[in-house]
């Protein structure tokens, strides 16, 4: 009897069987994108590895972010009001600061 359907490898570390609903459209387009010999499976497990990653690699370098500069950052920002910045500098006492003389405006 002849096999019809993708090849799948052996995997070293034991997998578990989840259920994702996705839109008929969705999975067309990754049938089409991907070749006769991919597995979906596959796919859809490294984007979360690369989403997760990305997570990852994020979190720290904001965790590890000066306040100061964070605050300075957020004076930039549109989408921040001033009297969140103008807290943020006067709990830490930066009020004369350089930093933040776009808010004395």
């Amino acid at each position: 009897m002849k096999k019809v359907g993708r090849p799948r490898k052996p995997s070293a570390e034991k997998k578990e069987i989840i259920s994702v609903n996705l839109t008929a459209s969705l999975i067309q387009k990754l049938n089409h994108d991907l070749s006769w010999s991919q597995s979906r499976s596959e796919w859809i497990e490294r984007a979360i590895k690369e989403k997760l990653a990305i997570i990852s690699d994020a979190a720290p370098a904001v965790v590890d972010t000066p306040t100061k500069s964070l605050a300075a950052a957020l004076v930039r920002r549109e989408d921040c009001p001033n009297f969140v910045v103008r807290a943020i500098i006067s709990q830490y006492g930066w009020v004369d600061d350089p930093h933040f003389e776009d808010l004395k405006k």
